[in-house]
C-alpha cells in the first residue's frame, strides 16, 4: 500500500473519497480474510495505512488553505479579510469520524464492528498532530430499506433504497466536519449516499477513506 487512490465523491469538501490501495491480488485476499474471517491480526497494519493517509491528505489541504488565505509580503503574513481568518479559525475545529455502520446481519456474522479500529487510529493519529478528532458512530443502517432489498428488483427500485440506506442522528454531526471510514469502495454508490445523508442532517463531508478501491473507479 504504497499509493494513493482516488474517485470523486460529489458534495464533499474536498471533492474525492481516498483509498490506500486497489482491491485486488493479496491486499484483496488480506482485506477479506480480516473482515469477514476476523483476522484481528490486521487491525495493526490496516489501521496504520488508513490513518496515515488520512492525516497526509487533511494536513495537505490544510497547508493549501492557509497558503489561499494568507498573503505574505516580507516577514510579515496576514490574512486577506475577515472572512478569510473566520475559514482559518474554521479548519482547526474537531472533525468528527464516521465509520461506515454494517448491517445488522452483517454485524452478527462478523461478530464486531470492524471499521472501528481503524477509525480509532484516525483519530489517534489526527489528535496527536494536533488537529482535534473523534469518532462517533452517528450513521446507522436502515433497517426498514434493508427489509426490503429482497423485494425490490431493478435499478429504479436499488438506487431508491440505497439513497435512503442510512439514518442519522443529526444533533451529532449537525454544523459539524466529519469524515467517512469504509473498508473497501466498489461503485463508490454507499460512500456518496452516506454523504448525502450526513449533509442533509447539516454537516459537512470533507472527503471519505478507505482501504482499497476497485481498479475501474480509480483516479
Amino acid at each position: 500500500m504504497n499509493h494513493v487512490y482516488s474517485k470523486d465523491l460529489p458534495g464533499s469538501e474536498y471533492k474525492k473519497l481516498y483509498a490506500c490501495s486497489l482491491y485486488e491480488g493479496p491486499i484483496r485476499t488480506a482485506i477479506l480474510s480480516w473482515k469477514d474471517h476476523n483476522d484481528i491480526e490486521c487491525d495493526t497494519p490496516f489501521s496504520k495505512v488508513i490513518s496515515s493517509l488520512t492525516y497526509t491528505v487533511i494536513a495537505n489541504h490544510k497547508q493549501k488553505e492557509n497558503t489561499k488565505y494568507t498573503t505574505i509580503s516580507g516577514n510579515i503574513s496576514h490574512c486577506i479579510d475577515r472572512k478569510s481568518n473566520k475559514t482559518l479559525q474554521n479548519n482547526d475545529s474537531e472533525i468528527i469520524i464516521i465509520p461506515m455502520p454494517s448491517s445488522k446481519k452483517s454485524l452478527h456474522n462478523r461478530g464486531r464492528k470492524h471499521i472501528i479500529p481503524l477509525a480509532k487510529a484516525i483519530e489517534s493519529t489526527l489528535n496527536c498532530h494536533k488537529i482535534k478528532s473523534r469518532v462517533c458512530c452517528a450513521i446507522r443502517m436502515n433497517k426498514s430499506v434493508s427489509n426490503k432489498s429482497v423485494q425490490t428488483s431493478g435499478i429504479k427500485g436499488r438506487l431508491a433504497r440505497s439513497a435512503n440506506a442510512f439514518i442519522v442522528t443529526k444533533n451529532l454531526v449537525e454544523n459539524r466536519k466529519v469524515i467517512i471510514v469504509d473498508d473497501i469502495v466498489t461503485t463508490g454508490s454507499t460512500m456518496s449516499n452516506c454523504t448525502n445523508a450526513l449533509k442533509k442532517s447539516g454537516a459537512t463531508v470533507i472527503a471519505g477513506f478507505a482501504l482499497a478501491i476497485t481498479t475501474s473507479k480509480i483516479h
